[in-house]
């Protein structure tokens, strides 16, 4: 599988619970979930401080891309911070209440079922590349955040991803991918448990 996703292809929605708007970049995995997906990745703009909608038996990776940060407080005392450009990983079934340091902020999120996916999320910024194969049942996403993003599947013709485009592929035997300088690059994977 190879998808292209443009801007234009995107849509907002709103979070689980009520309080602000995610959109969704992909999502995949079992329709028939409690929450319609067994994986998700999204961008969501946080406006305001408030809870974290809860997801049962999922564990969740986010990054935030835009803006000074925030904190996540658990009811349990322990408190998350969250960074711009470092990932932070948590359990989507804690009860989390998200606070805002100095003002909105945008973060990018990943979410699996954690009974049936292994997740990672990483960053590359400034002029970073990568070169790997995909296992059997794995899918990656590419996003260009800043600047551009160069792929290249199987030694094939490179192609250009815009700020705003995503690349998603599934089982690839071989992806390149490398970032111009000053540019940020979100690399998103989901592997079978």
């Amino acid at each position: 599988m190879r998808k292209r996703i443009e801007p234009g292809d995107l849509h907002p929605r709103p979070w689980k619970n009520g309080g602000g708007m995610t959109t969704e970049l992909a999502i995949g995995g079992d329709p028939a979930g409690p929450d319609g997906w067994s994986w998700r990745i999204s961008m969501a703009d946080v406006a305001q401080d408030g809870p974290f909608s809860p997801f049962e038996g999922v564990d969740r990776l986010i990054c935030v891309v835009e803006g000074e940060g925030m904190d996540l407080l658990f009811q349990d005392g322990t408190r998350l911070p969250l960074e711009r450009d470092r990932v932070a990983a948590f359990p989507g079934d804690a009860a989390a209440v998200g606070k805002l340091r100095e003002g909105p902020v945008r973060d990018f999120n990943l979410m699996a079922n954690r009974k049936r996916h292994r997740i990672g999320l990483a960053i590359g910024h400034g002029v970073a590349s990568a070169v790997r194969g995909m296992a059997a049942g794995e899918v990656m996403l590419i996003h260009a955040l800043e600047g551009p993003c160069v792929v290249s599947l199987g030694g094939g013709r490179p192609e250009t991803l815009d700020p705003g485009v995503s690349l998603l592929l599934e089982a690839e035997p071989r992806v390149a991918w490398w970032a111009m300088a000053g540019a940020r690059v979100m690399v998103a994977t989901i592997r079978p448990a």
